[in-house]
């Protein structure tokens, strides 16, 4: 028994000071992002349990034009002035919330976002998130190979001035 948790304690060590000497980027909870391509900067959470990147959109519309699926949505600055988009759908996802929620369709599109210096073109499911916190989620399609969170801080990184 003791041979087994010195063992694990070894793997353990080794892991952290791996992380610790690499090159990732020690981020908080909560953190300001920057969108380049409407030149806004919002208050994002930082989920490490969410598989994609989410960002809060409102009057989505889908259409067809030549032979390719696209979608218009609006986006809100931090002044609550409406932003029109018009972007290529990469796919169409399902997700449930919860047992007692339908399945709630969403359209995913290639956006480009920068948190602190990391700047990284993902997949971002567009969401309505009124009722929600924060008007962006950042998932772990932008966080890999790139940073570690560190829940007990907020607002680590800076946005570079343009």
């Amino acid at each position: 028994m003791q041979k087994v948790f010195f063992y694990i304690l070894i793997v353990v060590l080794i892991k952290v000071s791996s992380i610790a000497n690499s090159d990732m980027k020690v981020i908080g909870a909560i953190e300001n992002v920057y969108i380049p391509s409407v030149d806004i900067v919002q208050k994002a959470r930082i989920d490490t349990g969410a598989t994609l990147t989410s960002i809060h959109a409102i009057a989505t519309k889908y259409f067809e034009k030549d032979a390719q699926k696209w979608v218009t949505f609006t986006m809100e600055d931090s002044d609550k002035n409406l932003i029109e988009q018009t972007l290529p759908v990469v796919k169409i996802i399902h997700v449930k919330r919860g047992i007692e929620y339908k399945k709630q369709k969403r359209y995913v599109v290639k956006m480009c976002i920068t948190l602190g210096d990391i700047t990284k073109i993902v997949d971002v499911s567009l969401n309505n998130r009124t009722n929600m916190k924060y008007p962006i989620l950042i998932g772990r399609n932008f966080l890999k190979g790139d940073a570690i969170v560190d829940v007990s801080q907020k607002f680590v990184t800076k946005i570079e001035e343009k």
